[in-house]
């Protein structure tokens, strides 16, 4: 069965976790040498993002 509150909720965090982890990492780096490093890190700040805003999203569901 879909979720579509969720599916909705998660189109809407997507772009802000995707921002969020652009500004911390930065543009993508033009160096081959630095893309791995660069990648790794982008990655993991994209998904600790998107784990922190749909907790508060939880979060807002529960006390509602």
């Amino acid at each position: 069965m879909k979720d579509v509150i969720y599916e909705m909720a998660r189109e809407i965090i997507i772009p802000q976790a995707e921002r969020f982890a652009n500004m911390i990492c930065g543009p993508r780096p033009d160096d081959p040498s630095e893309y791995e490093t660069w990648a790794s890190k982008w990655n993991r700040t994209f998904h600790r993002a998107m784990d922190s805003m749909w907790k508060s999203e939880l979060k807002k569901r529960k006390d509602a």
